[in-house]
């Protein structure tokens, strides 16, 4: 599965919702929650989400309730607001469950990442959208910050 990045040329100056902020600048979470539609089977882009108005405050800002319309793959699951080290394992290894991760990005403060493996010793992966790599999340950041978790509505 190619990975997405949020300052790919395609949508790079494409406003979120219908904000001032674009995907390329602050759409890190717009782009992870494409790479969670795509998890489930979507031919998603941050486009595709960023096009729902209603997902987003006017300051650009998810609206993590709102998230349930067709196109998306699976359902909020709850909102982590520290690190909840059993909750992310979890639903990094279910294969029904995906998850973003919040960490700590000097260049905006708060960065969304969505979560790609669990490694051996632990290891967090993940995919990052502003980098377009998959990192080992700790060693890039240094901590996880909080989550976000959604269960796949497919049968």
């Amino acid at each position: 599965m190619k990975i997405l990045r949020q300052t790919d040329p395609a949508w790079k100056n494409l406003s979120l919702g219908g904000s001032k902020l674009t995907i390329g600048g602050y759409g890190c979470t717009s782009t992870a929650l494409a790479e969670g539609n795509n998890r489930f089977g979507a031919q998603c882009t941050p486009v595709d989400v960023s096009n729902h108005r209603e997902f987003y405050n006017d300051s650009g800002e998810i609206l993590w309730d709102r998230l349930t319309l067709q196109f998306i793959k699976f359902e909020p699951n709850g909102r982590e607001y520290k690190y909840n080290e059993a909750r992310v394992f979890e639903s990094l290894t279910n294969p029904k469950k995906c998850v973003l991760l919040q960490v700590d990005f000097p260049r905006f403060g708060k960065h969304w990442v969505f979560g790609e493996a669990l490694g051996s010793e632990n290891v967090v992966y993940a995919r990052d959208p502003y980098y377009g790599d998959i990192c080992d999340v700790k060693r890039r950041y240094g901590a996880i910050t909080g989550s976000a978790h959604f269960t796949s509505n497919l049968k």
